[in-house]
């Protein structure tokens, strides 16, 4: 079921696999066999495009649809304060420390599936520990 392609663009093709756990494995599985032999266009319209999304043309008319799935990098800042008995008899202790960092972004799965020439899904790959939970939420193809 898997071809070669020459790489272009995509950030990691070569490197994908299925490597999962095996209840993972079978459900992204499930949900990445039901997109054979439909349309291509129809993947872009029911799975996100707006971030984690690139689109590769390869060549002989092959183009990859690379999904990227998992948590935006973010920068935290915040505060907690304490509140305790103070020194004194009735006192109150007030204790306030600040937090400030980045949190880097986190890659849970990556999917790619490969449209031929007439824009039909013919092949994917996938890899990551957390593959069911996007590809289950995104879905099979709603229509026929």
């Amino acid at each position: 079921m898997f071809r070669t392609f020459a790489i272009g663009a995509l950030t990691s093709l070569a490197s994908l696999t299925v490597s999962a756990s095996s209840a993972d494995t079978r459900g992204a599985s499930a949900v990445a066999d039901a997109w054979i032999g439909h349309e291509a266009s129809d993947l872009l319209m029911q799975w996100p495009v707006d971030r984690g999304f690139q689109q590769t043309e390869l060549g002989d008319g092959v183009t990859a649809y690379e999904y990227h799935f998992g948590t935006e990098a973010y920068h935290a800042v915040g505060s907690n304060t304490t509140l305790g008995a103070g020194p004194t008899p009735g006192g109150v202790m007030q204790t306030v420390s600040y937090y400030d960092y980045w949190v880097p972004a986190q890659t849970h799965c990556v999917v790619v599936f490969f449209a031929n020439r007439d824009g039909i899904i013919d092949n994917y790959k996938f890899n990551g520990s957390k593959c069911r939970p996007y590809m289950s939420g995104w879905g099979r193809p709603k229509n026929s």
